[in-house]
Formats: C-alpha cells, structure tokens, sequence
C-alpha cells in the first residue's frame, strides 16, 4: 500500500513539477524497488516534456510516453508484482482496470470531456497483453463484454 501511495505521489509531484530529474516526496524502499523492476527511476517515470514538440514526440510511437512504452511499464510492473501466481495476475489486472476507470472520472470531473483517445488506446492494449499473458481467447474476451454490458 505504502509503494501504491508513494507512486502516485510521485506521479503528481512530477506533473506538477515537469522539470528537473529529482523525484521528491518518495520513499527510498520505493526508490529502490522501482530501480529494482526498472533498472532506474528514469525508465520508471521518463522525463516530462517541456514543450509542444516534445510533447508530440514523446506520445508518439516510438516516445517515452506511447501506448506501447506505457503498456510496457504497466505490465512490467504487473509482471513483478504477480511473480508467478495467477490469483494475484488477475489481481493486478483488476487493479489496473480499476486506475484506468479512476482516471476517467477524475479526467471528466476536471475537464467535462472523456479520457483523450491514446489513453483508452493504452488501456485496450494493456488489457489485450493481459488477455495474451493470463491465456484468454478472443471468444473470452467477447463473451465476457456481451456478459458485462447485459449486467448494465
């Protein structure tokens, strides 16, 4: 909970502080375990772009923050954070879904407008890896948004 806590944390200090290479107000058991999954805070949590230009590069495909670069943090994470144990796959899978939903709402509180396009691209293609990783078919897949919208 506290490594949860001190991420996001991180991720608003860094949105509101898009300069410099200093992550502040994260624990150094944080530090060091995402280091530990990612080699370095700076494969963790790329540097913000500072400007228009920059920002198109790095959302484009290729950059630090495209839909593959994204993904593959969020399932590198989810990969170590699982090990080996299925049950706690489809935790992190759960849990993933759930932050995507999350930002969603707080995006349409703050803008009135839907989470933009590449982060709904993002999230289709994290939960595609986690299909192909925890086995599932397309048929599954299929099955269980036809079952999930008849509940709505």
């Amino acid at each position: 909970k506290k490594f949860i806590n001190d991420t996001i944390s991180a991720q608003n200090t860094l949105l509101e502080k898009s300069t410099g290479n200093t992550i502040t107000g994260m624990s150094e058991e944080t530090k060091d375990l995402l280091t530990k999954i990612f080699g370095s805070l700076e494969n963790a949590y790329p540097p913000l772009a500072t400007t228009q230009e920059d920002a198109q590069k790095a959302i484009s495909e290729g950059g630090s923050y495209s839909i593959d670069a994204v993904a593959d943090r969020i399932m590198t994470m989810a990969k170590f954070m699982a090990g080996d144990d299925p049950d706690k796959l489809q935790q992190m899978r759960e849990a993933v879904e759930k932050g995507f939903s999350q930002a969603g709402l707080d995006f349409n509180n703050a803008t009135d407008s839907d989470l933009p396009q590449i982060c709904k691209d993002t999230c289709t293609e994290v939960m595609r890896r986690f299909d192909e990783l925890q086995g599932v078919t397309k048929d599954d897949t299929d099955s269980h948004n036809k079952n999930t919208a008849d509940k709505k």
